[in-house]
């Protein structure tokens, strides 16, 4: 939609014998300016009796209106992406999880030659940060290459922003994290002596 695009849109003052029979008229105050708008109407009545007044409004209620589109698309756009995030998640875990359990007995021979818990959970960390990092690596990529394409449905970023790609690959990093979490967890109760007899 073309009129919900950002873009600078040139604003005319002319004299108020030129502005034609509609007028708008915009006061500044640093009080409450629901009084004001009372008294304003008074004195323009006072001066022109026949003056319609119609529609006063507050430049934050005008502001909000015209901000309803933009928020409701960045709204849905955050919850598609707060749904991708929570099935990487989940598959993430799942992976793990059947790769752990695929794992058990070389974890337990692991542990029963002495390795150490940080060593299996370096396993599990290398097995599941690897594609994730990758992942990562390609998705900020593809995100600073496609910034013309969304370029018009951002408001208060820019592109190629640091700050929000650095807050992005550390909110994914974080969800792969807890995925991993669990799965490590296992793999480090895992008792030598039970994955031996089950091998």
């Amino acid at each position: 939609m073309r009129d919900a695009q950002w873009r600078d849109t040139p604003v005319i003052f002319t004299p108020e014998g030129e502005a034609g029979a509609f007028i708008q008229l915009g006061v500044k105050t640093l009080r409450d300016p629901a009084p004001l708008v009372k008294e304003i109407q008074k004195q323009i009545t006072s001066l022109e009796a026949n003056a319609e007044i119609t529609g006063p409004s507050l430049l934050s209620d005008k502001l909000a209106q015209s901000l309803v589109y933009p928020e409701f698309r960045a709204g849905l756009l955050a919850s598609f992406a707060f749904g991708a995030l929570i099935l990487a998640a989940v598959g993430l875990h799942g992976v793990l999880a059947q790769l752990v359990t695929q794992r058990t007995p070389e974890f337990g021979v692991r542990r029963a030659v002495g390795a150490q818990t940080r060593d299996v959970l370096w396993l599990v960390a290398r097995q599941g940060g690897g594609p994730v990092l990758a992942g990562l690596a390609v998705g900020l990529i593809a995100a600073l290459a496609l910034t013309r394409v969304i370029q018009s449905m951002l408001y208060g970023v820019t592109p190629g922003d640091p700050q929000v790609l650095a807050l992005t690959a550390g909110v994914l990093l974080l969800a792969a994290v807890f995925a991993m979490a669990l799965p490590a967890r296992r793999a480090v109760r895992v008792d030598p002596m039970a994955a031996l007899r089950e091998e």
